[in-house]
């Protein structure tokens, strides 16, 4: 996925997050409690439940937890849904810059995106 796409869904979520009055809490939570709660669920192997709560986590502030894109895409790697996986390994590498240096995402990233492509 391209940059500027990436960049136009953020700009779109945030505008509609102030059209809308959305507050940074879903259900009486923050985005850093959902990623707290996604990566319990992970911990504790309930990869649907980590999944929802890294995307809220996501969708309360798109660009400020970037680990909870890497999370989520793990998550989806773990349930073997590949191609969600890999679609949110480019999401967290287009948002941390330094998710390119990483050679273990690197790794991850292109065995989910064999298994996404086979």
């Amino acid at each position: 996925m391209n940059r500027k796409f990436l960049t136009a869904i953020f700009i779109w979520i945030g505008a509609l997050r102030v059209v809308l009055g959305v507050s940074g809490t879903v259900y009486g939570q923050t985005a850093q409690e959902y990623f707290e709660q996604g990566k319990a669920f992970y911990n504790q192997k309930k990869y649907d439940d980590s999944v929802t709560a890294f995307k809220r986590a996501i969708q309360l502030q798109p660009e400020t937890i970037p680990m909870a894109y890497l999370n989520c895409a793990r998550a989806y790697s773990m349930k073997k849904d590949f191609v969600s996986a890999d679609q949110y390994y480019s999401f967290y590498e287009e948002i941390d810059q330094d998710a390119l240096k990483d050679k273990k995402v690197k790794a991850e990233h292109s065995a989910v995106s064999k298994k996404a492509n086979y």
